[in-house]
């Protein structure tokens, strides 16, 4: 059946040319153009990833994000299992996951699964750095990671790339899309994912300073199957844009466990909808409108007959905002009214339901070299009552090519539902916590020139009220909010381009994430899992070979000091990661490619007993065709 959909789409593709249009050939992949400059928030330190360089490849977000300035991103093993992202030493449900500006955080808890969107479906990234809940609403503590999804183009295009790979790997990506006469555009991906997963790790036996009983064993129960569709529908006027977005996923996972406690036949069904509808327009010239609805509807469901667990959680947001702007010379005035109500139904603990009514007014004020916007918002909660936030940010263009920035933000975020109403074995609830609250500055000049550019800055964010689960009488755990952290450090990001095809980037993040809460043994401590010294570093080449364009590109991560115990006596090994990649197009309209990850096969985890892959290979083989369309 996979094999008919391939020679279809195929056929497809050669024939849907109309007669007598001109067919424009892609014969190179070109240079990937990030910058550090979000058009969000442009005075922030951020970083907006250029997605269009991976078409060609195998890859996923949570790759695509581990080499992001300042960002964390861990998996527990393999193709599509649970990865999450943290900013400047944020735990993951401190960082604000957004598709297209919709929230993907789930009421009931825990971070975004970034595993589960597809890449395939993605423009652009944009990472923002700091505390910013004035302008982004509750859990946007560390960071916000904004996922832009692609648009319709304005001239037909289609293409589908298929991908097999090691341990039993395998992907077909469909796309169309293209004008519906002057004013409307459509656009439909569609992508199918399966991997077996089974790996081979050296297994400690659970006894780490013992290698005599160390051996190789193999990942199980580790295959998993996705599939997502997303369609896309815009239509422009001469002073109005309007938008439409459905996007469904699905997943079947099984589930490991960890390598001392296997769980041979657990597994997780998880299915996601996310719907939109904006409009955008400008009814005079000094006003602007934009107004959004949405949903996304998501049901995660566990189960594992070998033990008495079992969940299904259904979890429901709903957003309704309004936004005005209104330019008086050098002045964006810009309020904006947002309403959220969230749901969960969950098998253990019912129905539960909280919303929030937020107002924010937005200040941009413009003049020469200088730029200075200022947020200011009011959340009322219907569980946790009034919270209010600001947000500061100026930059200071000195020259045309270097400018200096300055931020400062309040952050917050609220209870889950499981962290206020669990009751379930060894873990309990408590409905007295408050949300969690952060407090963030930064400061450093940015450079952009023709061949180079480097942004550097020192960051120093406090976390408080921070929820912590204690042991309590009984052997069971129940949170509360008594931990406090801080983390400073300074975040690196540099490109080089010395000729054209030739591009060398890199980013560095230290960040001392310290426990302050006063405990012994732990005060002053570099906390779990957040490490201190992350590095990457990426090179991509282009050139011309018999006319021929052909691309090499390899990228290296090491990351350093993530510790797994409070005291910092252990912490996981260094890593130095190595992928090589060889891109090219040996006919009109067919690229292909091969990739290596992991070269040289070095023992990688990010959380103890959930070893990840080791080597692997990926050949990718894509076709494309554009159709030129006359713009008016």
């Amino acid at each position: 059946m996979k094999r008919c959909c391939i020679f279809f789409w195929i056929i497809f593709l050669i024939i849907s040319v109309p007669a007598g249009a001109e067919t424009i050939y892609v014969i190179a992949t070109p240079l990937y153009e990030d910058t550090t400059e979000v058009e969000i928030e442009p005075t922030a330190f951020a970083q907006s990833i250029d997605v269009r360089r991976y078409l060609s490849r195998f890859t996923t977000t949570e790759e695509v994000l581990k080499g992001a300035v300042g960002a964390n991103v861990r998996s527990i093993g393999g193709l599509g299992s649970y990865s999450t992202i943290s900013i400047r030493g944020a735990s993951a449900n401190q960082c604000l996951v957004l598709i297209d500006g919709l929230r993907l955080n789930s009421p009931s808890g825990g971070g975004v699964d970034i595993s589960k969107i597809p890449l395939s479906e993605v423009e652009r990234i944009d990472i923002i750095r700091g505390s910013d809940s004035a302008l982004f609403g509750e859990s946007a503590l560390g960071g916000i990671v904004n996922i832009i999804t692609k648009d319709p183009t304005k001239r037909f295009s289609a293409d589908i790339s298929s991908t097999f790979g090691s341990y039993g790997t395998r992907e077909v990506r469909e796309g169309v899309g293209g004008p519906l006469g002057d004013s409307l555009g459509f656009m439909l991906n569609i992508s199918r994912r399966h991997s077996d997963n089974d790996y081979e790790f050296e297994n400690n036996n659970g006894t780490e300073n013992d290698p005599l009983d160390d051996f190789k064993d193999t990942r199980r129960n580790n295959a998993f199957d996705d599939t997502s569709y997303m369609a896309k529908l815009i239509a422009r006027g001469n002073s109005w844009r309007l938008k439409a977005l459905a996007s469904v996923y699905s997943s079947h996972k099984k589930i490991p466990g960890i390598i001392t406690f296997p769980t041979p036949r657990a597994e997780q069904e998880f299915k996601r909808g996310t719907y939109h509808i904006s409009a955008q327009g400008k009814p005079m010239d000094e006003f602007s409108l934009d107004v959004d609805i949405s949903r996304v509807d998501q049901d995660d469901t566990y189960k594992d007959p070998d033990a008495p667990l079992w969940s299904d959680t259904e979890t429901l947001s709903d957003q309704m905002s309004l936004g005005l702007g209104y330019t008086v010379g050098y002045l964006l005035v810009y309020p904006r009214f947002t309403y959220l109500e969230e749901g969960m139904d969950d098998s253990s603990m019912g129905s539960r339901t909280r919303y929030t009514r937020s107002a924010l007014m937005r200040l941009d004020f413009g003049r020469g070299p200088f730029e200075v916007i200022t947020t200011i918002r009011n959340d009322n909660n219907s569980q946790f009552g009034s919270k209010w936030t600001y947000r500061s940010g100026i930059s200071w263009s000195i020259f045309d090519w270097i400018m200096i920035k300055a931020n400062a933000g309040q952050g917050y975020r609220m209870p889950s539902f499981y962290e206020l109403y669990y009751n379930h074995g060894f873990i309990v609830g408590n409905q007295s916590l408050k949300p969690e609250e952060s407090f963030s500055w930064d400061i450093g000049p940015s450079i952009e020139h023709d061949y180079f550019g480097v942004s550097i800055n020192y960051f120093d964010t406090r976390y408080n009220d921070l929820i912590t689960y204690i042991l309590q009488s009984g052997f069971y755990y129940k949170p509360y909010n008594i931990s406090r952290a801080r983390a400073k450090g300074i975040e690196l990001y540099a490109w080089l381009e010395p000729v054209e095809g030739i591009r060398l980037s890199g980013n560095y993040t230290f960040n001392k994430m310290l426990d302050t809460t006063g405990e012994p043994n732990r005060d002053g401590n570099q906390i779990p899992g957040k490490p201190r010294n992350i590095a990457n570093v990426q090179l991509d080449l282009t050139r011309n070979i018999k006319g021929r364009q052909v691309g090499m590109y390899a990228s290296y991560n090491y990351t350093e000091g993530n510790f797994v115990t409070r005291a910092n006596t252990k912490k996981l090994g260094d890593r130095r990661v190595f992928n090589l990649g060889l891109n090219f197009y040996p006919i009109e309209r067919l690229s292909l490619n091969i990739e290596a990850r992991n070269v040289f096969d070095k023992y990688v985890t990010d959380l103890r007993g959930f070893p990840l892959e080791g080597r692997a290979f990926y050949f990718t083989a894509r076709m494309e065709m554009w159709t030129k369309k006359e713009e008016k």
